[in-house]
């Protein structure tokens, strides 16, 4: 009977949106009631952090589950239907993020950074040649000791104190504007993710309308439990990178390539890594010098200005853009062959610099990246969903080689995974959360399981799913098939 209500379009699927949108509310809950016994006074080694995990990975796989089956029972809703579970699922995911301004940023702490940073930008301060350990050592400008005064616990809790900031400047100026909005406070920081949040929302709705996708498929985003966990627990940025890119997509499908370079050059100024989808947008260009140069002109300058006060901090050991590219290194099973591969020939050929050797197995991941992005771009996209799926491969292949890769990271896959589910991408909501186990095994000194276990264990089933779904497609249950309507 339930079946048929569901072939027919009643308001069987429309209440089963509902009371899946109660359970997104009420993990929000757990986890906030949970993130309590992760304060700073709390020693790692008491932590609860395997009920974490736990409850991260149970509510990531029952989500990889539920959304592509209640898109699939739900493509014969009338439009009028549709546009109620949409507004469900636009209210219940709302309703998670707004419980978790309550919670404790579990196992995370680089908000304290975005908070300080803020404070240092509004202040017409450049964080770039700010190092906070020499600021909690007495060894800073009266001005900033003074601001240092009233950051509270901020500043002695940010992490890797000993390099100035990563951020590029868009990134500084949302820091300043949370500042502004209240001095120090990460709830003004989180309101403003909301806000971002919210315009990414409407963005894939417009997204799968271009596709002729089920909107509903935008619970990929909204109400997927790694998002809430890393974005409105622990506070990461990358909801302000998300309405760029996706409007540079959309823009650059729509021929306004000005405006969709101006839009990834501003998702450049939050974190680097856009400018790799650049190929991809002006590809279409090559048979239009005019706009081809108007184009890289405007985001040639925009580049510049997200840089050139990186630079102008200085690039010396203490940059944290320095830092982070040359010794940052976690949870990268690819990366780490790379490493291995690199380090055997080195000892084979008697070569015994090892910085060189490090440095050459970050050069040869990039190499393989940039190469990937290139022959992507090679052809124009032949349509939207073209474009995407270049996109999420090319976004697919710096993760896949980057030497570090933290659970957010794996959240620039999601806007496009929504746009183009794929069912091995979607699974990785259900294993990634496995890396917070390494504050488990670091904090008993067993950090080589992490290395040579878990590691593997986050990524070998969304491999075997993605290769079973290709060669079998009639198992892909959530697959870009089922979400034509």
């Amino acid at each position: 009977m339930l079946n048929v209500k569901f072939a027919s379009g009643g308001y069987a699927p429309v209440l089963a949106w509902g009371g899946t949108g109660i359970v997104v509310v009420a993990f929000a809950i757990v986890l906030t009631w949970l993130s309590r016994q992760f304060g700073y006074d709390a020693d790692v080694f008491d932590m609860p952090v395997v009920t974490l995990v736990i409850l991260l990975c149970v509510a990531g796989a029952a989500f990889c589950a539920a959304v592509p089956a209640l898109v699939a029972k739900s493509s014969q809703l009338p439009p009028s239907k549709i546009r109620i579970v949409v507004a469900i699922v636009l209210i219940f995911g709302l309703a998670a993020r707004l419980t978790l301004l309550a919670s404790e940023p579990a196992l995370e702490d680089d908000y304290q950074r975005y908070l300080w940073d803020g404070a240092l930008t509004a202040h017409g301060i450049s964080p770039y040649g700010v190092v906070p350990a020499d600021v909690l050592a007495g060894r800073a400008s009266a001005s900033i000791t003074q601001l240092s005064r009233s950051a509270g616990p901020v500043l002695e809790r940010i992490n890797h104190p000993d390099v100035s900031t990563i951020y590029p400047p868009v990134a500084q100026a949302a820091f300043a504007l949370a500042h502004v909005i209240r001095p120090f406070s990460l709830n003004a920081w989180r309101a403003l993710l909301i806000v971002c949040d919210i315009a990414t929302f409407f963005l894939l709705l417009a997204g799968l309308d271009r596709l002729s996708r089920s909107r509903l498929w935008v619970a990929l985003y909204w109400w997927n439990p790694v998002v809430l966990k890393e974005l409105f627990n622990s506070s990461h940025l990358e909801p302000l990178i998300f309405p760029c890119l996706l409007g540079a997509l959309l823009l650059s499908h729509s021929r306004r390539p000005a405006w969709a370079v101006s839009a990834l050059g501003v998702a450049t100024g939050v974190k680097l890594w856009p400018v790799l989808l650049l190929p991809l947008i002006i590809r279409p260009l090559l048979a239009q010098p005019r706009q081809l140069v108007l184009s890289l002109t405007i985001f040639g300058a925009l580049l510049v200005l997200a840089i050139a006060p990186m630079v102008a901090g200085g690039l010396d050991d203490h940059a944290g853009l320095v830092a982070y590219t040359s010794s940052w290194r976690v949870n990268a099973p690819v990366f780490g062959l790379l490493d291995t591969a690199v380090q055997s020939a080195a000892q084979f050929l008697d070569f015994t610099n090892e910085v060189v050797v490090a440095r050459l197995s970050r050069l040869l991941a990039a190499g393989c990246v940039l190469t990937i992005a290139l022959m992507l771009s090679w052809r124009a996209a032949g349509s939207f969903d073209d474009l995407v799926r270049r996109a999420l491969s090319a976004v697919l292949a710096l993760i896949v080689f980057a030497p570090a890769v933290y659970p957010w990271y794996t959240l620039w896959l999601v806007p496009l995974v929504v746009l183009r589910p794929e069912p091995g991408l979607i699974a990785v909501t259900a294993t990634i959360p496995l890396f917070y186990l390494y504050f488990h095994f670091a904090a008993r000194e067993s950090l080589d399981v992490f290395r040579n276990v878990i590691v593997w264990l986050i990524w070998l089933p969304p491999l075997a799913i993605a290769f079973l779904s290709a060669r079998w497609p009639r198992l892909a249950a959530g697959s870009a098939q089922q979400a034509e309507v």
